[in-house]
């Protein structure tokens, strides 16, 4: 004896100018889906007429009777949380979510970096969990690390180098080091990196053994074979800029202070707007161009004994 099972298939047409686009099937189970059409196989647009995106699902909202663009909600039960996931090839590769008891909006790169793109250019990347080699230094670990560049290309190299990484474009030596690792330091981790202009920055802090952590700024050089001199660290305050030809409403600003190394064991300190070509670097470990400098209480602890000395490097007006 043959036994037959009657399987229920329900199908809507739905018809565009005399023509059937698409049908919604329903296996008489609660599942439905869209089967391929003449004109658009697969399909489906809500609205008064076909809508050509090449999406699956096309909403007409200029065709709503009030047009406000408002074409598209969901809403979960309580007890339930709410997910937009997006798969490719079977795989999952990101999601929206909202889980049910927070007020927190969540979106989740499930298997690489989330990255930021405008004109279709990657601007931002923040890692997953990833390891490189940077300035020689094995595994670093970068996760968590987020880049905002306006070089695409920097987010398919080994960068960002720290919690927050800065990247402009290429140097005036040509050599697109955009990324430049020569300055870098593992410690660096926990601060804010800047690279461009072929030379390297970070601003953080910097652990030591048990509860010790420094607050440091660091500069770097890029190698001596480039050709340019030795950047230096400058602090520059500026006001409204009315072109003038030096100060705080120059273009370049007034120069409180310049460090500048000398070599790789000594550093320079300038006081005073070092900013004009004709002054130069600082020439001594405390070079100040004008002003005085005022002691107002000399020490007197045990191991000051003997006679004060004061010793002037040059005391001739700076011409």
């Amino acid at each position: 004896m043959i036994t037959l099972k009657k399987v229920l298939i329900i199908a809507v047409v739905m018809v565009s100018s005399g023509v059937a686009n698409a049908q919604v099937v329903t296996n008489g189970s609660g599942d439905y889906h869209l089967t391929g059409g003449t004109l658009v196989p697969k399909s489906f647009t809500i609205g008064n007429a076909y809508f050509s995106s090449g999406s699956a699902l096309n909403v007409r909202g200029d065709q709503m009777g009030t047009q406000t663009g408002e074409v598209f909600g969901t809403d979960a039960p309580k007890g339930y949380n709410t997910y937009w996931r997006l798969f490719h090839v079977g795989a999952e590769y990101g999601n929206i979510f909202h889980l049910d008891g927070t007020t927190d909006f969540n979106v989740n790169a499930t298997r690489g970096n989330f990255r930021l793109l405008t004109n279709s250019v990657v601007r931002a990347q923040l890692n997953s969990s990833q390891s490189f080699s940077i300035n020689g230094f094995p595994l670093t670990n970068t996760e968590g690390f987020l880049g905002i560049s306006g070089r695409p290309s920097f987010f398919n190299s080994i960068g960002p180098f720290s919690r927050l990484h800065l990247v402009d474009n290429a140097g005036a030596d040509n050599q697109n080091v955009w990324a430049q690792q020569w300055g870098y330091r593992p410690w660096q981790r926990n601060g804010v990196t800047f690279t461009g202009n072929s030379d390297q920055a970070c601003i953080g802090q910097k652990y030591g053994l048990g509860d010790v952590s420094d607050i440091v700024i660091q500069w770097s050089d890029n190698n001596a074979e480039s050709g340019y001199g030795t950047d230096r660290m400058k602090f520059i305050f500026t006001e409204g800029f009315d072109n003038s030809t030096s100060g705080s409403h120059s273009f370049d600003g007034l120069e409180a202070m310049r460090m500048v190394p000398m070599n790789a064991t000594e550093v320079n300190v300038g006081i005073g707007n070092f900013a004009p070509a004709s002054m130069g670097d600082p020439t001594d470990r405390v070079d100040m161009l004008s002003g005085r400098l005022r002691i107002r209480q000399l020490p007197n602890d045990p191991q000051m004994e003997g006679p004060y000395k004061v010793l002037v490097v040059d005391d001739s007006p700076y011409s």
